[in-house]
C-alpha cells in the first residue's frame, strides 16, 4: 500500500513559479494482501498485481481552484521542463533527469489494470504506436452520382420484379460500378486515384468532427477494420488477443514499487491535491 503526496518542483504559470504535487496511491490487490500476510503458499507470486493511481496539481488555491492544471498533467510538467520554465525540488533531492524518469513511470504505469493491450502486444510497442496519430480523409458520392445511384436502385427494383428468375437485370459495367459504391468512405490518402470521378471531399455542414474532410486521430482510437493503420480490434499474433476488447493488467516490478515508495514525502502541505 502507497498514499502519499510528492513536491517534485515548481513550474512557471501565470507569471510565477507554482509549486507543483502529485498524489500516488497504490492499492494491493487481495492476492497480493494475502501473500503478504502469509496466508498464501506462494509469497510474492501476485508482487505488483494492484492498482496504481497518479495524479497532479500545479498550484492548488485555498479555495479549490488552481494556478495552473490538475489530473493528469505529466505532458503538462513536461513541456515545462522542455521550455525551461521548471525548477526541480533540489531540498528534497529531485533532479530535472530524476522527474523525467518520474513522468515516463506516471505515464507507463497510471491504472495499471487497464491497459488496452497485452503483454505480447506491450513487449512490441504498441502502447507507443498507440500514441501516434495519422491522418485519414473522408469522401461523399458527387451529387450527380448520388442521384445516379438512386435512380439505378429503383430501376434495379423495378427490373427485377419483371425479369425471370436467375437472369441477369442488364446493367452497364458502369452502373454495375456506381451500384456498389459507398456514399461514404475514408481513405489513409489524399490521393484516390480513379475514385475522383465519383468521390468529393466531405463537407462538414453539422460542425462535429465525425464528417470532417481531414481527420487526425492517435492509431489506437481507429479500428483496423476502418483503417490497416489502426490499431483497435487488431489482434495479437502470440495469443490472438484483440486489442482494445478488454482491460489488461500490467503488474508493477519489484524495482518500479521501490522506486515509489523510496519518493521523498512533500514538506508542504498543499492546499489541497
Amino acid at each position: 500500500m502507497i498514499y502519499k503526496t510528492i513536491n517534485p518542483g515548481a513550474m512557471l504559470e501565470a507569471g510565477q513559479y507554482r509549486q507543483v504535487f502529485c498524489r500516488i496511491e497504490y492499492k494491493e490487490s487481495e492476492a497480493e494482501q494475502k501473500e503478504r500476510q502469509g496466508f498464501a503458499p506462494y509469497v510474492k507470486k501476485h508482487l505488483g498485481t494492484g492498482r496504481l493511481s497518479i495524479s497532479g496539481v500545479v498550484g492548488p488555491r485555498s479555495n479549490g481552484d488552481a494556478w495552473g492544471s490538475c489530473g493528469q498533467i505529466s505532458d503538462t510538467i513536461r513541456e515545462a521542463i522542455n521550455a525551461g520554465e521548471f525548477k526541480a525540488n533540489d531540498a528534497q533531492g529531485w533532479t530535472v533527469p530524476g522527474v523525467l524518469a518520474f513522468l515516463y513511470l506516471w505515464d507507463q504505469y497510471h491504472l495499471n489494470d487497464m491497459h488496452p493491450e497485452c503483454k505480447h502486444q506491450r513487449a512490441s510497442g504498441w502502447p507507443q504506436q498507440a500514441r501516434q496519430k495519422i491522418k485519414s480523409y473522408m469522401w461523399q458520392l458527387k451529387p450527380d452520382i448520388s442521384s445516379k445511384k438512386k435512380e439505378l436502385e429503383a430501376e434495379a427494383i423495378e427490373r427485377a420484379a419483371s425479369v425471370p428468375a436467375g437472369r441477369s437485370v442488364g446493367f452497364n459495367p458502369l452502373e454495375r460500378k456506381i451500384l456498389k459504391l459507398d456514399q461514404f468512405i475514408t481513405t489513409p490518402a489524399e490521393d484516390i486515384g480513379e475514385l475522383a470521378r465519383f468521390y468529393v471531399p466531405t463537407k462538414n455542414t453539422s460542425g462535429g468532427d465525425y464528417f470532417a474532410p481531414v481527420k487526425e486521430k492517435a492509431r489506437g482510437w481507429i479500428t483496423h477494420a476502418e483503417d490497416p493503420r489502426g490499431l483497435l480490434g487488431k489482434k495479437c499474433e502470440v495469443c490472438g488477443y484483440a486489442y482494445g476488447s478488454a482491460w489488461q493488467l500490467m503488474p508493477l516490478s519489484k524495482n518500479v514499487l521501490h522506486t515509489f515508495e523510496a519518493l521523498a514525502e512533500t514538506e508542504i502541505v498543499p492546499a489541497w491535491v
